[in-house]
């Protein structure tokens, strides 16, 4: 799963990952900027039918400001779900905001859907 992590100024990016897999996974994360190249990669471990959630730039700083995406990639055999949230303010508010859902990714060269194994968040 890929998520654009374009964050403009005063919006947060959140992000839940499930492993919906009966075994444990660990899940390989590569963060790259909007010409593709690695800005970094980790990992995140689930125990069987596990899950977590965080904040995109307090998990991984170097999405602060990146225009790029940050790929989920689904392990071999197994089975993940990523949701990617944003909230920005509501212009002219100084108390509401929006959360909106990120959709999923395209290839950019091509503009094909991208398969299961990733799509977008930010």
């Amino acid at each position: 799963m890929c998520c654009p992590s374009t964050i403009q100024v005063a919006s947060v990016a959140g992000v839940a990952v499930a492993n919906v897999a009966g075994n444990a996974a660990n899940i390989p994360v590569v963060i790259r900027d909007d010409t593709g190249a690695s800005q970094g990669t980790s990992s995140i471990s689930l125990p069987a039918n596990g899950h977590t959630s965080f904040m995109l730039a307090e998990s991984y700083p170097v999405t602060a400001r990146l225009h790029g995406t940050v790929e989920f990639d689904t392990p071999a055999g197994w089975q993940i779900s990523v949701l990617g949230l944003r909230d920005a303010p509501i212009e002219g508010s100084n108390s509401d905001f929006a959360v909106t859902t990120l959709g999923k990714a395209s290839d950019s060269a091509s503009g094909t859907p991208l398969s299961s194994k990733k799509a977008k968040c930010a």
